[in-house]
């Protein structure tokens, strides 16, 4: 367990490691023959992106802290939309519900989903571990036109979902693996319809108010709080995308965060802070069809060769979030864009596989 003084310890240091920095900072805690490493690892992969500002760090149980920032405000930490890390939130809330005994993973959804009734066997464990066969509403292509030419509209999860219902399913449940934000907007249904309480009140009282996730939320609208940076994407054309209504994600990705309550998400999810053993060790079952090049996809995380981990992207925003149980170790990236870099990769995902890589070498 990472000891109270030295995480707070590494939070006073992000809170100052700005001081004579400029707008390009890093600042390490313990182990200072690390961070040359890490900081290269930073400078190489910002190159080749196109987001005027990254935020990064990684923690090292209570060996090691690193945190990098480049064209922004190291004194600051922003408030960012997190995508698709919010589908990891989405998943615990459903595993608290089983650990409670309210329903269980292998559970089928016709409860829920009466209109459904052509996939009796399509079960609560196939829709969190991506192994639905329900195509995303956003590989319509009519739909996905509208929310990038009119991103101010306003979506319900229920009209997302009718659309991904009348399209072609991709295969019989428990089949095969395709990513789906439709998948998380029926868990919150779910979640909903057994706690009784919306899904942005279960995430507020149930995991951001114990775990002191004082700065996430999940917004409903536009409005954003004082401190979020600007986000630039290129989806539809190149704008400004900070202010685009949130709804079209749900609870497959409309969270806002900012990086200090991430890197304490990522441990907890990571260590299974909010459920049973039992629970997590369920949660960390892959989707077999999802397996290859040691990667696979769990109940609402990812396992990429022994590191949980997740990334975001939303329109002008992209996050990734990884967490090594084995060694205690916590990477967070945020990027005010979701602008691919000019190798290819999304920005966030590109500066944890740096950063990784970096201290995989050197520890």
């Amino acid at each position: 367990m990472i000891r109270r003084e030295f995480l707070g310890g590494f939070l006073a240091l992000l809170a100052a490691s700005g001081c004579g920095g400029g707008d390009n900072s890093s600042s390490s805690f313990g182990q200072p023959q690390s961070q040359p490493a890490l900081d290269a690892a930073l400078d190489r992969v910002f190159a080749t992106t196109r987001s005027t500002s990254v935020r990064a760090l990684l923690l090292a149980g209570d060996r090691f802290a690193w945190s990098g920032q480049r064209g922004m405000d190291p004194t600051v930490d922003p408030f960012t939309r997190i995508g698709s890390v919010t589908k990891t939130v989405t998943g615990t809330a459903v595993l608290q519900l089983v650990d409670e005994g309210l329903i269980g993973l292998d559970q089928t959804i016709e409860r829920w989903f009466p209109q459904l009734s052509e996939s009796p066997e399509l079960t609560i464990r196939m829709l969190g571990t991506m192994a639905s066969g329900i195509a995303s509403y956003s590989t319509d292509d009519t739909t996905m036109n509208r929310y990038l030419s009119q991103p101010d509209l306003v979506w319900t999860p229920q009209q997302l979902m009718d659309i991904s219902f009348a399209l072609p399913r991709s295969f019989r449940p428990g089949q095969g693996y395709e990513y789906s934000n439709t998948n998380f907007l029926m868990l919150a249904h779910i979640v909903e319809q057994v706690s009784g309480l919306p899904i942005d009140r279960f995430m507020r009282e149930r995991i951001f108010a114990r775990l002191e996730m004082t700065s996430t939320t999940y917004p409903y609208t536009p409005a954003l709080p004082a401190g979020t940076w600007r986000g630039r994407t290129e989806q539809g054309s190149p704008r400004d995308a900070t202010d685009w209504n949130p709804t079209f994600l749900g609870a497959a990705g409309e969270l806002v965060s900012n990086q200090q309550d991430l890197l304490r998400w990522s441990r907890a999810l990571g260590r299974g802070t909010l459920l049973s053993a039992a629970t997590q060790a369920q949660r960390l079952l892959p989707n077999p069809h999802s397996e290859g090049g040691g990667r696979a996809y769990l109940f609402g995380v990812g396992n990429d060769r022994g590191w949980l981990s997740h990334s975001g992207e939303i329109p002008g925003y992209n996050t990734q979030i990884a967490y090594d149980p084995r060694n205690d170790v916590s990477i967070v990236v945020l990027c005010n864009s979701d602008i691919p870099t000019s190798e290819g990769p999304l920005p966030a995902p590109a500066i944890y596989a740096g950063l990784r890589q970096a201290w995989e070498a050197g520890s």
